[in-house]
């Protein structure tokens, strides 16, 4: 196994920006070499209290040319992670992204067709993967535990308040892609993980508020 300890670029400076230095500190084989905002100086304050040692960038393109970022950790609102996304791995870096991969289909398939045309690994973060309780489930119907399953239903609650960070964006379509993207694509990718690609797709969808 390669002893290259994986330089990690994070692009954003928000509360998912913060998980994703989490991450990173606690895997012994990645290290945060730069972060990435707005400004420079909101990298550097974010530098100086989740990172300190990380390069701060101000222009996402020049921490694409930085040699010491191995993965970009694609953190930004997600009207972006497509654009955003297609220009890490044009520039020869492997890519973590927060999901969605694409507010619209035709953002999904550039991305798609640049992680097709890249050498570079690519996942789209689906957390939910992982949780204790799904790889549970998947354990059970790896087993045949339930016999055959002819039906799936998820459910997904995220509640939304001032406190976030990304309140100002996320509750604005052509920021965040509505709700289903923004949240049921967890539902959505879980069902999939667990049964399979979907055969057929009937929705319907209401509003608690007219906000």
């Amino acid at each position: 196994m390669s002893k290259k300890r994986f330089g990690v670029g994070i692009r954003g400076t928000g509360q998912v920006a913060v998980q994703h230095v989490l991450a990173v500190q606690a895997n012994p084989h990645s290290y945060v070499a730069a972060v990435c905002g707005r400004s420079k100086e909101k990298a550097e304050e974010f530098i100086a209290l989740h990172t300190p040692g990380a390069k701060a960038y101000g222009e996402y393109e020049a921490m694409l040319d930085d040699q010491s970022v191995d993965i970009v950790s694609e953190c930004m609102p997600n009207h972006l992670h497509s654009k955003e996304g297609v220009l890490a791995l044009d520039a020869g870096k492997h890519l973590m992204l927060e999901k969605p991969a694409g507010n619209t289909p035709e953002e999904t398939k550039a991305l798609l067709d640049a992680a097709l045309r890249s050498d570079k690994k690519t996942v789209v973060s689906f957390v939910l993967r992982w949780h204790p309780m799904v790889q549970n489930i998947k354990s059970l119907l790896n087993r045949n535990a339930f016999g055959e399953v002819y039906y799936a239903q998820a459910d997904y609650w995220h509640g939304i308040s001032p406190r976030f960070s990304s309140y100002q964006w996320i509750r604005q379509r052509q920021y965040a892609g509505g709700a289903m993207i923004t949240g049921g694509s967890h539902a959505t990718d879980i069902i999939r993980y667990l049964h399979g690609e979907v055969a057929e797709v009937h929705a319907f969808a209401t509003k608690a508020r007219d906000d």
